[in-house]
C-alpha cells in the first residue's frame, strides 16, 4: 500500500499485520524526496522484487524487507522554491501550499522490460527519462524529447510488452500553458541520443 509522500507500507493479508517498508537513506545521506504519488513497480521476472523511486531508483529482493539504492539522483536536481513563477522567483512564504505538495525533481515512473529482465526505465517530473540495460549497474539519460517544453512532467514511461526495442512514454507540460498531448515511442532502446524520437499528437 502507498499513500502520499512515497509512504509504503505492505499488508499480511492472513495476519492483517501492516509493516513500514519505505526505504531510507544512510545517516550520511540527505533525506530522499518523494513524488505525490511516488512510483512502485513489482518486477514482472520476480514478484519478490520491488522497485521504488525516490529522486533514484530503489530495489527490494525480498518484498521491501531490504532495500539497495540502484541509481544516483536521476532528475535534474533543481530546487523548486528557486524557479520563477509568475515571471520571478516567489518567497517560500508566498506560495500558498507548501505542506501538501510534492517535493521537486522526483521520479514518476519506473519500467522494467517484461522480456529482457534488467531492462529498466525512470521518467522524472522535470523532464528526464533514464534507461538502463543491467539492472540499474549503469544509466544513461535520453536528449530531450523533441517538442516539449523543458522540465516537461514525464507522467508514464512503460516499456513494450511485445518487444524488448520498443517503449513508451508519455509527457505533460501543462503547467507551462501547453495543453498538447505528448506521446513518444522508441523502437531502438540502444540509441542512447534520441531514444524516444517520434512524436503523435
Amino acid at each position: 500500500m502507498e499513500i502520499q509522500g512515497g509512504s509504503l507500507h505492505r499488508l499480511n493479508r492472513q495476519t492483517e499485520e501492516v509493516m513500514n517498508i519505505q526505504p531510507q537513506p544512510s545517516a550520511e545521506e540527505a533525506p530522499e524526496r518523494w513524488n505525490w504519488d511516488s512510483p512502485i513497480l513489482v518486477s514482472p521476472h520476480n514478484s519478490n522484487r520491488l522497485y521504488f523511486g525516490s529522486q533514484r531508483v530503489w530495489r527490494s529482493e525480498n518484498q521491501g524487507n531490504a532495500w539497495t539504492p540502484i541509481s544516483g539522483d536521476l532528475t535534474t536536481n533543481v530546487n523548486r522554491y528557486e524557479l520563477q513563477m509568475m515571471d520571478r522567483v516567489q518567497s517560500v512564504d508566498a506560495l500558498y501550499d507548501n505542506g501538501a505538495m510534492s517535493h521537486y525533481a522526483t521520479l514518476t515512473s519506473i519500467s522494467e522490460s517484461p522480456i529482457t529482465a534488467g531492462l529498466l526505465y525512470t521518467g522524472s517530473d522535470d523532464g528526464l527519462i533514464h534507461v538502463s540495460e543491467d539492472g540499474g549497474a549503469n544509466w544513461r539519460k535520453s536528449q530531450p524529447l523533441l517538442k516539449v517544453p523543458a522540465r516537461s512532467f514525464i507522467n508514464d514511461i512503460e516499456a513494450s510488452q511485445h518487444d524488448a526495442n520498443i517503449v513508451f512514454a508519455i509527457a505533460d507540460a501543462h503547467k507551462f500553458g501547453d495543453f498538447n498531448p505528448y506521446v513518444f515511442m522508441s523502437s531502438d532502446k540502444e540509441d542512447p541520443g534520441n531514444p524516444l524520437p517520434e512524436i503523435y499528437h
